[in-house]
């Protein structure tokens, strides 16, 4: 499962990134250069949400059924500080995972920075990486601490208020059985939306 979630992770954003050569490659961003192009020249404030599915690593023993992943949503709000650089606080659900004899139900405050390098004016990609204030609420008792996470991703600008985005994104070290913890990754897909 983690492999397959690389796929196509890894798929969409080489899929992004051949259609914003072919559409115009004149318009190709060079990251080094003195003016990068800006894909966001408005209110430097935006919120979005996203809908996808988790998926929890060393969840699941192969003698027992069991079921490692769930749909997953989250809502979030990004102060862009410059064209390369923002800064991204949300919350998330990470959905129940269950088994015969344990279940855990995830959600928590996510604060990252997030680097962008545009590809053209409507293309970019972007990688995260901050804390995530997590709670397990697990059948036998709730859990809670503050662990690293971090993602990648790409967005397409549909006009100068809304865009779309995929993205990958890992919460790691969250005790999902006593003693025992999971890295949760969750694959999404979403809208963010800005005003002028």
């Amino acid at each position: 499962m983690k492999f397959s979630h690389s796929v196509s992770l890894a798929s969409l954003l080489l899929a992004l990134s051949v259609s914003a050569v072919q559409a115009d490659p004149l318009t190709f961003t060079n990251p080094f250069s003195a003016k990068p192009s800006s894909p966001n020249t408005g209110n430097p404030v935006y919120v979005g949400g996203s809908l996808g599915l988790s998926t929890a690593d060393d969840f699941c023993n192969k003698s027992e059924s069991c079921n490692e992943s769930d749909l997953s949503w989250k809502v979030f709000a990004g102060y862009d500080i410059n064209s390369s650089l923002s800064i991204e606080a949300g919350y998330n659900s990470l959905g129940t995972i269950s088994s015969n004899t344990n279940v855990s139900e995830v959600s928590g405050l996510e604060l990252a920075a997030v680097g962008k390098m545009p590809l053209n004016n409507q293309i970019g990609v972007f990688g995260k990486a901050g804390v995530f204030k997590w709670t397990a609420d697990n059948n036998d008792g709730e859990r809670s601490a503050i662990d690293i996470m971090y993602g990648i991703g790409a967005d397409y600008k549909i006009n100068d208020n809304m865009s779309v985005r995929g993205e990958w994104e890992s919460f790691n070290d969250i005790e999902t059985k006593s003693n025992q913890t999971s890295d949760i990754q969750m694959i999404s897909a979403g809208v963010t939306y800005r005003t002028l």
